[in-house]
């Protein structure tokens, strides 16, 4: 049984994202951001990202491009740090960044995973400076 489960699942999966609507990029990443770090103990602090007009656009385009050079992926990775907003998460892991957007109107969703890469480093690093230091109410 498991063994035509699982492949039957994946492509199932990967059905419902390769027939996904276009991604609105019109709404991402939207004017709310924030990060959840995660640490030692598994419980995340949330923290508000103050992003510019101008990196809001680079956070843009870094998605397009993850997208487009990405692979989707049904697999599910523990959270490391990561970056929310509207219809969006990012998160940066060790080895692999991993991208899941989705359409709040109608719940799909797709997730996309590359190898990390020194802009991924960059893009992290631009986020850690626009952090709030506050944490939000939760």
């Amino acid at each position: 049984m498991k063994k035509v489960f699982l492949p039957l699942a994946t492509a199932v999966l990967l059905a419902s994202c390769s027939q996904q609507a276009d991604i609105n990029w019109d709404v991402l990443p939207g004017s709310t951001n924030y990060v959840l770090e995660y640490g030692e103990s598994g419980i995340p602090r949330q923290k508000k990202v103050n992003l510019r007009e101008q990196e809001l656009e680079q956070l843009r385009t870094y998605m397009q491009e993850l997208v487009n050079e990405g692979n989707i992926s049904p697999v599910t990775y523990a959270p490391a740090t990561v970056l929310s907003g509207e219809n969006y998460s990012l998160n940066f892991n060790r080895e692999l960044i991993i991208l899941n957007i989705w359409n709040e109107e109608n719940k799909d969703g797709c997730q996309y995973t590359r190898k990390r890469t020194q802009s991924d480093d960059d893009l992290q690093e631009l986020i850690r400076r626009r952090t709030n230091s506050r944490k939000l109410k939760r």
